[in-house]
């Protein structure tokens, strides 16, 4: 009988558990490469004398933006972290002759995903204007490696995904039995902790709080241009292309500085 009773109440508290891991909150930080490229003629508007050389050595490397996944069992909302995102953040470098100070644009992304109902609400802030694009969601063919290790105390699994030109690298945990992760990336058995694309953008979890009340956060985004997302795309390519043209092409990049 006593067997019997400490049966029932282990799996009691293992169904209370399996249920507080069902919702809760999760903090990111994304590492954006910044490649900027340097190769092509450089016209350096500075008081005294700088060359291309002295430049490249001092561009920023990388970006990093806190994010935050509010996630229950039917939806989940990736947004920017009100606690420390800002519009703007100024990325500075200094190698004792120069100080170079880079204005870097936080751009305010929200990216919903019901698990319900698959399907997903993207806002993005593209040069100052917001795009809503709304689509469905299909089931990823992750692939799994084998590998294995520990994050914030959880054991994840690594799984590949290779999408056109891509390839996603994610660690998922079964021990947080939600189906999502960071970017509305999903597909896998648990929880996306740690992802990866390509060689530009990481994301890693920084902490895990588990039964938050977060439905009232867990909202679509509705401000934007409805879009699709080959109408989307589309509008960022003309928009680099235009950009690309006023700077002179290609192979002309123009850098102001100032002491």
């Amino acid at each position: 009988m006593k067997k019997a009773l400490l049966t029932f109440c282990c799996l009691s508290l293992l169904q209370v558990l399996h249920a507080q891991n069902m919702a809760g909150t999760i903090t990111y930080t994304e590492t954006m490469k910044m490649n900027i490229d340097l190769s092509g003629d450089v016209d350096v508007q500075a008081n005294g004398n700088v060359d291309a050389e002295q430049i490249r050595n001092m561009m920023p490397k990388e970006q990093h933006t806190k994010r935050v996944l509010y996630y229950n069992a039917d939806a989940a909302l990736y947004t920017n972290d009100k606690k420390s995102a800002v519009e703007n953040h100024d990325i500075e470098q200094n190698d004792g002759n120069m100080r170079m100070v880079f204005k870097v644009a936080v751009p305010e992304d929200i990216v919903y995903t019901s698990l319900k109902d698959a399907h997903r609400i993207e806002q993005r802030d593209f040069m100052g204007r917001k795009f809503l694009i709304t689509s469905d969601i299909d089931q990823p063919k992750w692939k799994m490696t084998g590998n294995q290790k520990t994050i914030l105390g959880y054991p994840c699994q690594e799984a590949v995904l290779m999408k056109g030109k891509d390839t996603l690298t994610a660690w998922f945990t079964a021990a947080i039995p939600v189906s999502i992760g960071p970017q509305g990336f999903r597909g896998l058995p648990g929880m996306i902790l740690e992802a990866k694309q390509n060689s530009q953008l990481e994301i890693i979890a920084d902490d895990v709080v588990f039964g938050t009340d977060n439905n009232k956060l867990i909202v679509k985004p509705k401000g934007g241009k409805k879009v699709t997302r080959d109408e989307y795309e589309k509008i960022v390519e003309e928009k680099q292309k235009e950009m690309m043209k006023e700077n002179g092409g290609s192979n002309s990049v123009i850098i102001k500085l100032g002491r």
